[in-house]
């Protein structure tokens, strides 16, 4: 996966997480949905690796 892609996979992921922290969503089903959208934008990405860029961008104080 080149940088570009890398690039567009966190703004995905950003996106996604702004957008369930304003629909004050539960951190579980927000960062589960997160993750697939990470997975639908690149589709060669497991599941694992979309989750940990998810949650390294996830807000900490929002971990619970």
């Amino acid at each position: 996966m080149n940088s570009s892609d890398k690039s567009e996979l966190r703004k995905v992921a950003e996106d996604s997480i702004r957008k369930s922290q304003a629909q004050r969503e539960d951190s579980p089903t927000a960062v589960m949905r997160a993750v697939r959208a990470v997975m639908c934008a690149h589709p060669g990405v497991g599941e694992a690796e979309a989750f940990d860029l998810v949650w390294s961008l996830w807000p900490t104080d929002a971990r619970r």
